[in-house]
């Protein structure tokens, strides 16, 4: 009985320290309030974007408007579109449209109304590397699952990329170009026909 026991208690154990929550000292603070500020300082942006997987290496147009919309348009074949409207995700690709509920993934915390990682997210790491700074979260009520890290260009301050560590461990790099915020959009522009 006890050979059992002791292999789970240390996986228990393992567990318990993994989810515990990042303590943030006083600077790692100013930087995350910082972070903060400038998200919820963005209410529309589009860029260029280069995304990249294991797999493939695909580019297109971005489009955020804040809360709920997001929208990723590929170029090239096969043509791939995917947008948020707040509740879900929408891939369209030549098989029809696919939905994903957008709570289940750690992007819904760029969806909402006002961003407070510290009370919304479960903090794993925030660190300045190799000049940018990285902040990598997980949802509150899934600290092991997957993570969502966001790059920024300390000067001027910028949000540059994104990393999303999905469940069964692919990791999917979205690297934003020619950024332009606080322009005109419209939520039709987030509707997948």
């Amino acid at each position: 009985m006890l050979k059992y026991f002791i292999p789970l208690f240390f996986s228990f154990m393992s567990i318990a320290i993994a989810a515990k929550p990042m303590q943030l000292n006083p600077a790692q603070e100013a930087l995350l309030s910082k972070i903060q500020g400038f998200l919820n300082g963005i209410h529309t942006m589009r860029a260029k974007f280069v995304q990249v997987t294991d797999r493939e290496t695909r580019n297109g147009t971005f489009k955020w408007l804040r809360p709920h919309h997001l929208r990723f348009d590929y170029t090239g074949a096969p043509q791939l579109q995917l947008s948020c409207d707040g509740d879900y995700f929408k891939q369209k690709d030549a098989d029809g449209i696919t939905e994903y509920e957008v709570w289940r993934t750690p992007a819904s915390l760029l969806l909402k109304p006002s961003l407070d990682f510290k009370n919304d997210a479960h903090i794993k790491s925030l660190a300045e590397v190799a000049g940018m700074i990285m902040l990598e979260v997980a949802q509150k009520d899934d600290p092991d699952g997957p993570t969502l890290t966001l790059i920024f260009r300390p000067q001027p301050f910028s949000l540059v990329q994104w990393r999303m560590l999905d469940a069964s461990g692919n990791i999917t790099d979205v690297i934003l170009a020619d950024i332009e915020a606080g322009i005109s959009l419209d939520k039709k522009e987030f509707q997948l026909k």
